[in-house]
């Protein structure tokens, strides 16, 4: 197997980040509402997460969600980790990764599943010649899958298995048990081709949806009692999200006499029947000491407020305008009130 020295400096990057890509749910033709699912918003791809995918004792995180720098040729995957939950999240957590820490991981690294889009009108002999001779990847066991829109794509599973058989064998075992799943299931992949969505300072955002217990609530009732809201996307597998909300919620003490309010979104709640993801989730919130409101996604939030990375944070005066751009990446209680001060002047203005 050819060495991939791109996707694997990119893989290695996102984690040294800390930036967790995120898995929400969205409904599609061939999966039901409330199926879980990865999905990649840069590249228009959802993976189904599969049963087995919750009872492994390593880590699966989507990976990539990017195009090969000018190539047209667009890339997703689900990496897998062959170590504990609670081992990834101390790396995720970490500001930056000693040379130690990046040894363990690309020890213990192995991709389970990449899919590859290029556009229709495009022959598939391009799409092999740039993942062979530019990206440098073995491109044996390319299956078409099902898509729609203007790209067609292409799906490789267990293509780290070389890498994989160095694993200790519970790890091991487990890699081709995911493999085999991941090949009886073609159809988890639903692919529609990437397209550009932007939230636009100045635009509106109007939704209904429920808290975490819940009661329905409405943004229209939520945005107008405060001078400024503050939406932190986060999700229950997001260390970095996880690890700053004592801080927000120290934030939203403080910030009710600038009447400013903080709320979050867990963004990998698939529904209100997804009670296990709930009830993680609110247990997190127990734990960090967590007052402020905690809301459900609701149906059209990747077209509101778009976010390819966890956390994301946003900004939306009492009429429901963003102001301003997102903030991505965990912040200091300081660091947001700082960008907060700076919402409110650019509002005053």
């Amino acid at each position: 197997m050819k060495k991939r020295g791109m996707m694997k400096n990119i893989l290695a990057l996102m984690l040294a980040m800390a930036l967790c890509l995120i898995p929400a749910a969205m409904s599609a033709e061939e999966v039901p509402q409330d199926t879980p699912v990865f999905k990649f918003p840069n590249t228009g791809v959802q993976i189904e997460i599969l049963p087995l995918f919750n009872e492994v004792e390593g880590v699966i995180v989507p990976s990539y969600d990017y195009e090969f720098p000018s190539t047209g040729v667009y890339a997703v995957g689900l990496t897998y980790y062959a170590f504990t939950a609670e081992k990834y999240a101390e790396l995720a957590g970490k500001a930056q990764l000693t040379e130690e820490d990046g040894e363990f991981v690309a020890q213990r690294a192995a991709d389970l599943l990449w899919v590859f889009g290029i556009h229709k009108d495009r022959k598939v002999n391009e799409l092999l010649d740039i993942l062979s001779n530019i990206v440098g990847i073995d491109v044996d066991g390319l299956h078409e899958i099902k898509a729609s829109g203007e790209y067609r794509f292409f799906r490789k599973t267990g293509p780290d298995r070389e890498i994989a058989g160095g694993f200790e064998e519970k790890y091991r075992d487990e890699y081709e048990a995911l493999v085999k799943a991941c090949e009886e299931k073609p159809s988890m992949i639903q692919a529609t081709g990437p397209k550009k969505i932007t939230a636009e300072s100045g635009s509106v955002i109007s939704f209904e949806t429920t808290d975490l217990a819940g009661n329905p609530v409405k943004s229209e009732e939520l945005f107008s009692p405060y001078k400024l809201t503050m939406i932190n996307l986060w999700g229950t597998f997001c260390g970095p999200c996880i690890q700053e909300m004592p801080g927000l919620e120290t934030l939203y003490q403080t910030m009710k006499a600038k009447n400013v309010n903080v709320i979050g979104v867990v963004v990998d709640i698939s529904g209100p029947n997804d009670k296990g993801l709930i009830e993680e989730a609110e247990d997190i919130i127990s734990t960090t000491g967590v007052k402020y409101m905690n809301l459900l996604p609701w149906d059209g939030i990747d077209a509101a407020l778009p976010a390819s990375a966890i956390p994301t944070t946003y900004f939306v005066d009492a009429q429901g305008h963003i102001v301003g751009g997102p903030a991505v990446g965990s912040r200091s209680a300081a660091a947001y009130e700082g960008l907060i001060d700076s919402v409110l002047a650019q509002m005053g203005k």
